[in-house]
């Protein structure tokens, strides 16, 4: 994308210095731009299977974490066949170190086994943010996978779960029983959702997150915000012009 997107940037330059030259426009560029744009847009999804990338996964039903390579030493295996270990045994550590921006300093969560030097391949180093210098960001990211994790519980109501929430049966009976709407973040514009996201990552800056009791958790979204269906962007002929816009110029999906 980052490609897609100088290369426009000089085609832009181009149009405004050519037309006071005497030399002729360069075409060739223009085509290599929108073509590299199309080309990385819809192969994408092809490169990612050309070498399977190095992952973990969190399978919250059997209280799992696998990892799609083989780590020496683990014994055992999950129905893919794959190292698994107990979600029990995985630790979260927050660590601040230097960054390739100017030697500026951030901070990552690092998950792993918590048998470290037995395990040493299970380390993961979560990218949060682009420059995570304030470690609220990583808290939030693993509050949320605590909670992800924890199948004693309904899935947290976020507008990721909410298309599989009628798959996991506790979080299904608690809807049930509450009569959650099948339809809420789905209904709100992502500009609504994000002035509520920035409302709650208000909120939990200022709570002291080492020495406070647990907060309530908001379990019931749909008492709190009403969706405001008609702030939705519409499939219509200026959408989709930008949406288009924004593909051909930098690939992005």
């Amino acid at each position: 994308m980052f490609l897609g997107f100088c290369g426009s940037l000089v085609v832009g330059i181009f149009s405004i210095v050519y037309p006071l030259s005497e030399d002729s426009f360069p075409w060739w560029f223009l085509y290599l731009v929108l073509g590299w744009n199309l080309l990385f847009l819809n192969l994408m999804p092809i490169w990612g299977r050309i070498k399977t990338p190095n992952l973990a996964y969190f399978d919250r039903q059997t209280g799992k974490v696998g990892y799609t390579f083989d780590i020496p030493g683990c014994d055992e295996r999950d129905e893919f066949g794959n190292c698994c270990f107990d979600w029990q045994d995985m630790k979260c550590v927050l660590v601040n170190q230097s960054t390739d921006q100017g030697g500026s300093s951030a901070f990552f969560p690092v998950i792993s086994h918590k048998d470290r030097d037995k395990y040493p391949q299970t380390k993961m180093t979560i990218v949060v943010t682009e420059l995570a210098q304030n470690p609220i960001y990583c808290l939030l990211f693993w509050e949320r996978l605590v909670r992800f994790m924890d199948n004693t519980k309904p899935l947290p109501d976020i507008p990721e779960y909410e298309g599989y929430r009628h798959l996991d049966p506790i979080t299904a009976e608690f809807d049930k029983q509450n009569n959650r709407p099948e339809v809420y973040w789905r209904d709100m514009s992502f500009k609504q959702q994000t002035e509520i996201y920035d409302e709650l990552y208000k909120d939990a800056c200022e709570i002291d997150w080492y020495n406070d009791a647990p907060q309530p958790e908001i379990t019931k979204p749909w008492q709190h915000w009403t969706p405001e269906p008609e702030r939705k962007e519409t499939l219509n002929l200026k959408y989709k012009a930008k949406r288009l816009f924004i593909q051909l110029t930098c690939g992005i999906p």
